[in-house]
């Protein structure tokens, strides 16, 4: 009796997700490096912020969703549990993420080091239409200073694409998981 419960029972595919992740990995992180140069170049940054954020966002969760779907149809043939799906889709983010902060660093350091000069000339207005006297304005840019260097900045984004990278993958995994 065991043995026919067994019988009628798919087989389970071993499949690696990283061949998945990496391909749809590169491929979004490509992506998004290319939108934030046409984003930058085109002045949507400051123009249409929100335009440009979600952009970026509907680019990031839809190869998060593209990588879970071809994993499960491609390779596990068109069966896969939540945690594979996740796998799949945080291994995507994880590499769309460290391609993201190379990107960052390199644009902020050798691209246009002149967008951390406009960060701390932005900081110190703000601050000046705030009233602060000269004391807690310089205490406040030292502060500030730190958080618009390129590795810090770069960090920052990568740990926040990781987190929201983490919720999309939970929401995928959900959608594209099916039993045999």
């Amino acid at each position: 009796m065991e043995e026919m419960e067994n019988y009628n029972e798919a087989p389970e595919i071993k499949a690696s997700a990283f061949s998945t992740a990496l391909y749809y990995g590169l491929i979004g992180g490509v992506i998004l490096s290319i939108w934030s140069v046409i984003a930058y170049m085109t002045n949507l940054q400051e123009s249409a912020g929100w335009l440009n954020t979600i952009v970026s966002i509907v680019i990031f969760i839809a190869v998060i969703m593209m990588a879970t779907k071809a994993h499960r149809d491609n390779k596990l043939g068109g069966v896969m549990s939540f945690g594979k799906g996740f796998s799949v889709g945080f291994l995507t983010v994880l590499i769309m993420a460290a391609i993201g902060a190379v990107f960052t660093i390199v644009y902020l350091q050798f691209i246009d080091p002149g967008v951390m000069q406009e960060a701390e000339r932005q900081m110190e207005q703000q601050m000046a239409e705030r009233d602060m006297s000269r004391e807690e304005m310089e205490q406040a840019l030292k502060v500030g200073r730190m958080f618009i260097q390129p590795g810090v900045m770069a960090l920052m984004g990568f740990v926040f694409n990781l987190i929201l990278g983490a919720v999309v993958s939970l929401i995928s995994a959900a959608i594209y998981q099916r039993q045999s």
